[in-house]
């Protein structure tokens, strides 16, 4: 393959680093778009380095890397441009070194149908991996003026974000991303997201992080406060504790001129260990007088002014990532594996199939007298209070702590679903009417697991019902029952 050199030309000096190759000069990268292909290696020259510059050249990126064919082409910078390194495959390289390394990348795509899979927003992240060879490994950096707090450069010029350059000091620019989930979203959620998937895998923990368990933002401002009262009007004080009568309190209490006297019991205190000792330094609240080793930590949210404590602030590991075997079968087949899920993370089975076997069942039931089965409802009522006061994360948790109760309590044989966030199905196959209310009084116990504390508390409703007879025959009669069923509870 003879690859082709396009220079990228803005208003700056010229570094001529492609002199004795052959190169075409461009000066939009709308023209450099148009004549792309699969040979061609971008060097940018000529770049201004203030804020103007850096955006011109941010934008050329992004809409490289968002066209069809620009999301694997080998990208230079004729000088190093700080912080916007990061985003290309390198910089101040001679045009041996961005040969060579270009040609690499060319050479990890043979037998790559690139055309096919530009058309997967996965795909073309995938085959960006897969490009740039087997030790490529998506970094994060740390991008303080984003909600994710960390985002993977080169990844985010992949996505529909919308980063832009934001001035932090006169002598330096960084980068700044005010991008939503919702609109093309983080690099870091895309890498969580395909790592679930398989298609890519953790490497080195680079930092952990915690969040707003309520916005899952990364401005957090600790505060400590009296344990007694909550006031943030406290201070570090000296104790002295008397061994006469027992008297603890600041050391400043027990001053009578150059000597050391106790105001309880007047007893002069001459020798430490003997007459008096010193515990461990205590604070003293100025507005109740409550004296405390460790004042109570909460963390309060700058974004949404939210106030959390430690332990339910959403912890988040930040990894540096590498295609797995998965991710690399899935760009040279040009399709991400498919297969069929009948269960989800908590092994309780999927709505539509719920349905399908408990109408298999219904129509056993009226073929065979024996064959009787019962369902289960279980609703929780008061999770929207548990998550303003605790947060989406730690509500998510309780959920799923309370699925795998109610799988324990179930054999082997039973189904659970869930028709909503709040709402459990549970079928019961060769189950009585009195056998389902029996597991449905055992089921009531799991309340104690959703109350969280005296502003968070849940309640559960639960029943064993069956499905009419009226029901037999007609099409869909599990779902068409649970709805009519849920809509009367609601009401």
């Amino acid at each position: 393959m003879i690859l082709k050199f396009a220079q990228l030309l803005f208003g700056g000096p010229v570094k001529n680093s492609l002199n004795g190759f052959e190169f075409t000069s461009y000066t939009k990268v709308e023209d450099i778009i148009e004549d792309l292909d699969f040979s061609t290696i971008v060097c940018v020259d000529g770049a201004l380095v203030d804020r103007k510059g850096n955006e011109e050249i941010l934008l050329a990126l992004k809409k490289l890397r968002q066209a069809k064919y620009g999301y694997i082409i080998p990208v230079f910078f004729a000088d190093s441009l700080n912080s916007l390194n990061l985003f290309v495959d390198g910089a101040e390289m001679s045009a041996e070194e961005m040969l060579r390394k270009g040609s690499r990348i060319y050479t990890n795509l043979k037998g790559i149908n690139l055309g096919k899979n530009c058309e997967d927003p996965d795909l073309r992240l995938l085959t960006f991996f897969y490009s740039r060879g087997q030790s490529y490994r998506a970094l994060p950096k740390l991008f303080p003026h984003t909600d994710a707090i960390y985002e993977y450069p080169e990844i985010s010029l992949l996505l529909q974000s919308n980063l832009t350059i934001d001035l932090v000091s006169n002598a330096s620019w960084e980068l700044q991303s005010k991008e939503k989930e919702n609109n093309g979203g983080s690099s870091l959620l895309k890498m969580l997201s395909l790592t679930s998937q398989g298609l890519i895998e953790k490497g080195k923990l680079i930092e952990r992080i915690r969040l707003c368990p309520h916005c899952q933002s990364g401005y957090l401002n600790y505060i400590d406060r009296c344990t007694l009262c909550g006031s943030i009007d406290f201070e570090k004080r000296k104790m002295i504790h008397c061994f006469t009568c027992s008297h603890i309190a600041p050391q400043e209490e027990f001053k009578e001129g150059m000597r050391l006297a106790c105001p309880k019991c007047n007893s002069i205190l001459r020798h430490i260990g003997t007459d008096y000792d010193r515990p461990v330094e205590s604070y003293l609240c100025n507005s109740c007088n409550e004296r405390f080793i460790e004042p109570e930590v909460y963390a309060e949210c700058l974004n949404c002014r939210k106030k959390s404590l430690p332990e339910n602030l959403i912890v988040r590991q930040i990894y540096e990532y590498r295609l797995s075997e998965k991710g690399e079968r899935a760009v040279k087949m040009g399709q991400i594996d498919f297969k069929i899920e009948l269960f989800d993370e908590q092994q309780n089975m999927l709505m539509p199939y719920f349905c399908h076997i408990s109408d298999w069942l219904l129509k056993m039931r009226q073929r065979y007298l024996d064959a009787e089965f019962s369902l289960i409802y279980l609703n929780i009522k008061g999770l929207k209070t548990i998550e303003e006061n605790v947060g989406r994360e730690c509500l998510v948790n309780i959920m799923q702590e309370l699925a795998e109760r109610i799988r324990s309590m179930v054999r082997f044989t039973d189904l659970t679903t869930n028709s909503s966030e709040d709402t459990f199905w549970i079928l019961l196959p060769r189950t009585s009417a009195q056998g389902g209310d029996i597991l449905a009084a055992r089921l009531m116990e799991l309340e104690k697991l959703i109350m969280i504390d005296e502003k968070s508390i849940a309640r559960i409703e639960c029943h064993s019902v069956q499905i009419p007879k009226e029901y037999v025959g007609k099409e869909n009669a599990t779902i068409l029952f649970i709805n009519q069923y849920e809509a009367a509870r609601r009401e």
